[in-house]
């Protein structure tokens, strides 16, 4: 068994494995949206038909699937489940690619929300198995700076040539299942499931079925982390997604300066997800620090919602709220910690399933309410209220119900090694 805090050459380059296919798995999810009147027009489809191929689809499966994914790699290993998971990505972009009609694309795209659902967890398990106990928020923040690569690469370049007429997307699709195949073989061959070593003393457990796996999750602490986690994570995506353009323009910001403040909610959240977990790693704490980002939640939403006249202040607040949200970053190390080791891949999998239905709940109440309310600049405010509330939420939870773990299992017994 590899050493708590030593960093080994295979751990890493299995990570480097994992993250390449998370910020692939990230790519396949927004590149539909960036080619939408292409394949619009080639499938013959509406409105409503693309927007259930591009995001409910997807979505669905891929929350659905979050703790179903997460068993799976705990009972089958991090080799079979990441080679099936590409292999199922890389066969859908080759079957979307050659798609001619809404049926036959929203399978291949169900079917890729099914192997990008692995995508994080496998990340994840092999951060907490593989790499060093000092360094595992740092790792995991790393993972999800590099996973935002994936829609750099679909909101810059591939927007600019889909719109100049550079690329076909039926053969950029199948090129980028060639890729998946590549991703595929990498895992099949350098990924390895983790083995007990012979200097340790194990206690041998009798198997547990799913429903004890999923019970074993109905612990307090683990629920705060996980509510946490999806407080601090909704309002990046929804302002990415709805609202934002709409509720600046009352306030003469252009579409263009719009899109420029949602890049840079995804610049800080890029940047604060590796360096917020150093920090958590380095000072021993993961309370401080989910505190600490869940004021600049609130504290940004704040500035977002009540000033949306300065533009200054709005850029300030995009950024530091995409910093805040690396919070949730931590909320994955303090799920883990507060997670026996066989049931971690569930435990993750949970947390990350929850910020995305909190996200597919929230989103439609924001949005009625802003409708119900008349759909002015006011009611627009009124509404987005919803959003720092659930940041001081945040607060609360991280201050009165998150215990401190100190970076260190609170749910495992000490390793005994003979000497």
């Amino acid at each position: 068994m590899i050493e708590e805090n030593k960093l080994s050459s295979r751990g890493l380059f299995m990570w480097f494995i994992a993250a390449v296919f998370f910020s692939y798995e990230f790519l396949l999810r927004t590149v539909v949206g960036t080619f939408e009147h292409p394949i619009t027009y080639d499938l013959k489809l509406n409105l409503v038909q693309f927007s259930i191929i591009s995001s409910v689809a997807y979505q669905l499966i891929y929350a659905l699937m979050q703790i179903p994914a997460g068993i799976i790699v705990d009972r089958y290993g991090l080799k079979k489940s990441l080679t099936l998971a590409v292999s199922v990505c890389a066969a859908a972009m080759l079957g979307f690619s050659f798609s001619e009609h809404f049926g036959t694309a929203l399978l291949y795209r169900l079917m890729i929300g099914f192997g990008s659902s692995f995508g994080f967890i496998c990340i994840l398990v092999i951060v907490y198995e593989w790499l060093p106990l000092r360094r595992r928020a740092f790792f995991v923040g790393l993972s999800q700076f590099i996973g935002t690569v994936g829609p750099m690469i679909s909101g810059g370049p591939l927007t600019y040539w889909s719109e100049v007429g550079t690329f076909n997307w039926r053969h950029l699709f199948i090129y980028l299942s060639i890729i998946g195949v590549a991703i595929a073989t990498l895992a099949f061959i350098f990924v390895k499931n983790k083995e007990q070593s012979l200097d340790e003393v194990i206690v041998v457990e009798k198997p547990t079925d799913n429903v004890s796996q999923i019970k074993s999750l109905w612990y307090a602490q683990i629920l705060w982390i996980v509510f946490y986690s999806a407080c601090v994570y909704f309002a990046i995506e929804y302002l990415s997604e709805n609202a934002t353009k709409q509720y600046l323009s009352f306030h003469n910001i252009s579409a263009v300066n719009s899109s420029f403040m949602i890049t840079l909610s995804w610049l800080g959240y890029a940047c604060g997800c590796p360096s917020i977990g150093f920090m958590s790693d380095y000072f021993y704490t993961r309370k401080r620090m989910m505190q600490i980002c869940a004021v600049l939640v609130f504290v940004s939403l704040l500035l977002i919602v009540l000033f949306p006249f300065n533009i200054w202040l709005l850029r300030i607040g995009f950024f530091f709220l995409g910093v805040g949200v690396a919070g949730q970053t931590i909320g994955f190390a303090a799920v883990a910690e507060n997670t026996e080791k066989k049931y971690i891949g569930v435990a993750l999998a949970l947390n990350n399933a929850a910020m995305m239905f909190v996200m597919a709940i929230n989103a439609p109440i924001v949005s009625y309410t802003i409708d119900a309310l008349g759909g002015g600049p006011d009611d627009y405010q009124k509404a987005l209220l919803i959003l720092p509330a659930m940041g001081f939420l945040a607060i609360l939870i991280s201050t009165f119900k998150i215990k401190e773990t100190y970076c260190k299992s609170n749910r495992e017994p000490t390793i005994i090694h003979r000497v």
